[in-house]
């Protein structure tokens, strides 16, 4: 059912955003959890800001985000 949930997200991302288009935008995930969607994207766009509610899911999101210079967290 996530990868449902996935391939539905990313679809939609790139059925309204070109690959150019995407790698000039700011992407503001709200709900990011531990970062599995954030993981898919934020190599393509040039700032990934990760929200979420859990400091546990946001430390599990900076673990496997930390490598992209482009992610931040709020």
């Amino acid at each position: 059912l996530f990868f449902i949930y996935i391939y539905s997200t990313i679809s939609t991302i790139f059925r309204h955003y070109s690959l150019d288009k995407l790698s000039e935008s700011n992407v503001l995930d709200f709900g990011s959890g531990t970062g599995r969607l954030a993981n898919l994207i934020a190599e393509n766009v040039k700032e990934y800001t990760c929200a979420d509610i859990s400091p546990l899911y946001l430390r599990d999101c900076k673990k496997k985000l930390n490598e992209y210079r482009n992610y931040k967290q709020l």
